[in-house]
């Protein structure tokens, strides 16, 4: 793997763990629901899982929940499923990335079928659930006014993208509220980890949590 993807030694390794617990295979509710969204996203059962639990946990908590960069809306989904205050907005381009970065040019993640989106929350009989069109913030200014946020998957792939979502959130978030970040420690996507990291001590008002599956998981104080 080193040879090929030249990775640093210093900081990267095969992780390899000593637990076996899969509790995504023993929750039976997210069991019913994972065959209807695994092809609606590049997520693994894993990282679904992680959103799985916040959104049960948050799932009372006042507030709406956001997937930024929701693709095919698998992820935006599975927290809507858990969702019983407050609205899920699933928000994307649907024209690819908004900057090239590294590995990603603007032609990368383009999924222009939105009406298939709409169709498949129809389907799954998801409540309050609303899939929007634009770039993250800038489109959303005013309809995102006076909103809150208790759940926040930002998936954006690229430093700058990252960086104006998160900046434009933080004030957005209750107290205990949740952002996930994907893609964190994912090879080729280095601009969201270097953003992450640059916050991770001088952010004063969220937890950092790292759960090495590509995630980290800021929780607001």
């Amino acid at each position: 793997l080193g040879f090929f993807f030249k990775l640093e030694k210093n900081k990267s390794e095969l992780i390899i763990s000593s637990s076996f617990y899969a509790p995504w295979k023993d929750d039976k509710y997210f069991k019913k629901i994972y065959p209807d969204v695994k092809n609606y996203t590049l997520l693994d059962t894993k990282r679904l899982y992680t959103l799985w639990q916040m959104s049960n946990m948050l799932k009372n908590y006042k507030g709406d929940v956001l997937d930024i960069g929701c693709l095919k809306g698998g992820a935006g989904m599975i927290m809507s499923k858990k969702n019983n205050i407050g609205e899920t907005f699933l928000i994307d381009t649907f024209e690819g990335l908004i900057e090239s970065e590294n590995y990603h040019n603007k032609s990368h993640f383009v999924y222009k079928n939105i009406n298939a989106v709409k169709s498949k929350i129809k389907n799954l009989r998801l409540k309050n659930t609303t899939v929007l069109k634009g770039k993250f913030p800038i489109d959303f200014n005013k309809k995102f006014k006076n909103k809150k946020f208790k759940l926040c998957h930002i998936d954006v792939n690229t430093y700058k993208s990252t960086y104006l979502s998160f900046n434009y959130l933080k004030k957005k978030i209750v107290k205990n509220g949740v952002i996930v970040f994907d893609d964190y420690g994912i090879y080729s996507v280095f601009g969201v980890k270097k953003f992450v990291d640059k916050i991770m001590n001088k952010d004063k008002d969220f937890l950092f949590l790292n759960n090495y599956m590509g995630q980290c998981i800021l929780i607001k104080k």
